[in-house]
């Protein structure tokens, strides 16, 4: 996606991704050193890497895997494709390079299946979790960068907008695609499960990395004194900093809704990074003038410092979305709740993008209202008599 930022911070934002890749490289390898298994997304490579007689290092066998699954991303969203991102190529070759290397670099941090399990488990354990930690800082920091991405991002990304599906569900999918992958090779070329290939790290990773991500996501925005020029980020965030120290008293509300669930005033969210930026600069100083409502948008995320905003959500079951969809589009009630997955799944991957969060989470809102239970007026009431009572 095409951002509005100048020369200067894209500049910086590139450079600092080559140094996050080797951050990533070093978390991967180091998990790897603790003889528990490797992470999913390098699975395949790894154990290939271990084929006696095979010429190819890991490092090289990840940038084979990584120009497939780029090949896969153009081949699934051709023109959506974005140009910048063939640079992943070049990442690719990079970040293989950076994998030989830390790999060479933590050779003397293996821990051999010799040492007294006593001692060595822990050891193991310890050194899975310090890799793991390393690896989710690094893919945190690529986030919060977001100038480039690996390919191994890209690939269940792609295929999640092609089948307009979740991006967590679809990533759990590549994840087990991967380490399926792993065991066939390992079993084809050692005839045997070894659990120095694909064991409890790998099935640790799979869940630890993703959590350690989400603890280091809000605790990043330090970063971006390195992305963003001094002068440009006091251009576009020193009105808002000021803002958020000053709320007015009025009250705000924001409204998120399931699509059918009747109050639906957009058929999809913004999927371009320059309109929510543009949205959220509107959404604050709509905000900041005076009480209003702010239906969809993300408005509970872009307020969430303000203390005057009442959040809510507003969801149906859904046989009642199907038929509120199928009256309004006058089609079938069956293609309505295609309609509706699809809709929602959008506005799933759309939340989790910008904000990395669930968002259908209850922990996101202050009110959730069910209005095929409440019925629109209802909910409205409901609505009204909240923003009555808010101290």
């Amino acid at each position: 996606m095409e951002v509005k930022r100048s020369r200067a911070e894209w500049l910086r934002r590139y450079i600092s991704f080559v140094f996050i890749l080797f951050v990533i490289a070093l978390g991967t390898s180091l998990s790897i050193r603790a003889n528990l298994g490797s992470s999913p997304i390098s699975a395949p490579p790894y154990i290939l890497s271990l084929i006696p007689g095979m010429s190819l290092t890991m490092g090289q066998l990840t940038i084979c895997m990584h120009v497939f699954f780029i090949a896969v991303q153009i081949l699934l969203l051709r023109k959506n494709f974005e140009k910048r991102q063939f640079l992943q190529i070049a990442v690719s070759f990079l970040f293989g390079f950076y994998t030989d290397l830390t790999m060479w670099m933590t050779g003397l941090l293996q821990i051999p299946f010799t040492m007294n399990p006593t001692i060595g488990n822990p050891l193991r354990f310890m050194e899975l979790l310090a890799g793991g930690a390393i690896l989710a800082f690094g893919i945190a920091c690529e986030v919060r960068c977001d100038s480039l991405m690996l390919a191994g991002e890209g690939f269940p990304l792609a295929i999640s907008k092609f089948l307009k599906k979740e991006f967590s569900k679809v990533k759990i999918c590549t994840d087990t695609f991967l380490v399926s992958t792993g065991v066939v090779f390992m079993l084809i070329f050692f005839g045997r499960w070894d659990w120095k290939m694909v064991g409890a790290g790998t099935l640790v990773s799979m869940f630890y990395v993703g959590f350690m991500v989400r603890v280091f996501s809000p605790r990043i925005g330090w970063l971006d004194r390195i992305f963003i020029p001094a002068a440009e980020r006091r251009k576009e965030n020193g009105a808002e900093r000021a803002a958020s120290n000053s709320w007015p008293a009025h009250t705000v509300i924001t409204i998120a809704r399931m699509y059918g669930s009747g109050i639906p005033l957009s058929m999809n969210p913004s999927k371009e990074d320059a309109i929510y930026v543009s949205e959220s600069r509107t959404i604050r100083e709509l905000a900041h003038h005076g009480p209003c409502v702010i239906i969809g948008r993300l408005g509970n995320w872009i307020l969430r410092d303000n203390p005057r905003v009442l959040r809510v959500f507003v969801t149906s079951g859904k046989e009642y979305a199907a038929r509120q969809v199928a009256g309004l589009l006058h089609i079938p009630e069956e293609e309505a709740a295609r309609k509706i997955e699809r809709i929602n799944t959008g506005r799933a991957n759309h939340y989790w993008q910008y904000t990395g969060r669930q968002w259908t989470d209850v922990g996101e809102y202050d009110l959730i209202l069910n209005t095929e239970k409440l019925g629109i007026d209802g909910a409205a009431d409901m609505i009204l008599r909240a923003v009555k009572d808010m101290r």
